[in-house]
């Protein structure tokens, strides 16, 4: 008899590859998830600091050219 040379996978070895594929791609998929969260939150983060910085230099630029303040006299200042 002639020994016959199998080619292919079984059923068994494809289903456990494509679980394992399976696996894998759902596991890159959170990493990934997790990463643009992270990203998004700090750019909105940075965002935010940017405001805040420029609406405090806005506020420290209309003080400082500003010609007249009424402060009460009780007051105290630095």
């Amino acid at each position: 008899m002639c020994k016959q040379s199998q080619k292919g996978f079984s059923l068994v070895e494809l289903l456990m590859y494509i679980a394992i594929v399976g696996a894998a791609a759902a596991l890159m998929t959170g990493v990934l998830t997790n990463v643009l969260k992270v990203q998004t939150r700090e750019s909105t983060s940075n965002e935010v600091s940017n405001q805040l910085n420029f609406v405090i230099q806005t506020i420290q630029r209309l003080v400082r050219e500003s010609s007249l303040i009424d402060i009460e006299t009780a007051t105290t200042t630095s």
